[in-house]
């Protein structure tokens, strides 16, 4: 009996911990949870929406698309939204870190080449 007990707990805390408390746009991209945030009747409600589908999109990656709707409750909504500002922040954050990721790859790749070549010409040299 206990057994059976502990093997469902493990199993509720697996399901939440993989999937269960994942946090998914419910809009594919920013200008359309912009679009679905106008069907709201309140400015709370339209920034409280859009900020939480800004949430979704910084956890699933889409940092452009979290930047665009948390500038929109800050430009539009709610200029002093502290969620709006640490999404923005968060995302900025990321996508610097992405581009600096890329940059350094393409430098290694240079190198790399640029090795390459110095080898060949050294070797057809001799």
């Amino acid at each position: 009996m206990n057994t059976q007990i502990a093997l469902t707990l493990m199993t509720l805390i697996v399901f939440l911990t993989v999937g269960g408390c994942s946090q998914q746009p419910k809009a594919a991209n920013s200008s359309q949870a912009i679009q679905q945030a106008q069907t709201k009747s309140t400015i709370e409600e339209k920034a409280k929406y859009l900020v939480d589908q800004a949430q979704a999109f910084l956890k699933s990656k889409q940092y452009e698309d979290a930047m665009a709707s948390a500038q929109y409750v800050l430009l539009q909504l709610d200029q002093n939204s502290k969620a709006a500002q640490d999404i923005l922040a968060k995302a900025q954050k990321e996508l610097t870190k992405q581009a600096q990721e890329g940059m350094q790859k393409v430098q290694d790749t240079t190198n790399q080449a640029m090795n390459n070549m110095k080898k060949r010409l050294e070797g057809a040299g001799q």
